[in-house]
């Protein structure tokens, strides 16, 4: 493997998507959205916009009948739900042909399941969704900056590189000068998106501490039981546990734990669904 240049790099090309992207991204985890917003943002680009309504459809409207605007979209399934799905669409098309290498998309497979777990974990729980939700979706945003900027050399230590996940961020701080929790947060840092989003994508592999917000807490265990439900963003494959849940219920506040407990495999059932349907939607 050769190794890349590791000069530092402006905010501007951090992450070399389009402007439609970016402002997606920033649409997505804007609490306040509207869907007025939506609409006008999604529009500038044709391709994403064409893509999102399919998407819609096939993994989410079928019986109730087709989804033809965005403004149908967000009726049917909600403001965030859509510009989630944009986002998701957005990501996918700023990799271009390195979408075709399946360690990428695995990388955004885990991303997505993430999203979608923390999002039904804060519902069962009775907590807002958006923030987690939107924590979830950005969490490994750092991996799309390398895969961006490093290209093949990226996807090559995702097939190859060490699978304890500390000696991974190593070897990528090595070979890139960053690894992938520093890569994230300076993104969101520079988008000026919540500052919560940035030390979720800087800890998520941290163990969460008894001063932690939520938001930490709840995507840290998301994006294990994502993994532990078979969505890993990279390294072998293990045998899973029946119950995603069984070894993270600990590290939640002890009020949510019984709930969680409760409701492990309703939440098991409700994320493999979601993320199958996107799967097809995306195949």
């Amino acid at each position: 493997m050769s190794t890349p240049s590791t000069a530092p790099v402006s905010g501007e090309e951090m992450l070399p998507l389009p402007a439609a992207a970016t402002a997606i991204l920033r649409l997505a985890t804007n609490e306040r959205v509207g869907v007025d917003e939506i609409v006008d943002t999604i529009s500038t680009d044709p391709a994403i916009l064409s893509e999102v309504l399919r998407v819609a459809n096939l993994a989410f409207v079928g019986a109730r009948g087709d989804v033809t605007s965005l403004k149908q979209a967000a009726l049917f399934l909600g403001f965030k739900r859509v510009a989630g799905i944009a986002s998701a669409v957005a990501l996918r098309s700023s990799l271009g042909s390195l979408w075709n290498a399946a360690d990428v998309r695995r990388c955004w497979l885990h991303n997505l399941a993430t999203a979608l777990t923390a999002e039904q974990i804060a519902i069962a729980l009775r907590l807002p969704p958006d923030e987690v939700y939107s924590a979830g979706l950005t969490h490994d945003i750092g991996r799309f900056v390398l895969i961006l900027k490093h290209r093949g050399d990226y996807v090559r230590l995702l097939r190859e590189g060490p699978d304890e996940e500390t000696d991974f961020r190593l070897r990528e701080h090595e070979l890139f000068g960053r690894d992938h929790t520093e890569e994230g947060r300076a993104l969101l840092v520079t988008l000026a998106l919540p500052p919560v989003l940035g030390e979720v994508a800087a800890g998520h592999h941290e163990l969460p501490t008894t001063s932690s917000s939520n938001t930490v807490v709840f995507t840290h265990v998301a994006c294990r039981a994502a993994t532990a439900m078979g969505f890993r963003a990279r390294g072998h494959e293990r045998e899973l546990p029946a119950d995603p849940f069984a070894d993270l219920v600990d590290i939640v506040p002890y009020v949510y734990r019984d709930p969680l407990r409760k409701n492990a495999q309703s939440l098991k059932n409700v994320v493999m669904t979601l993320v199958g349907a996107y799967e097809r939607a995306f195949s």
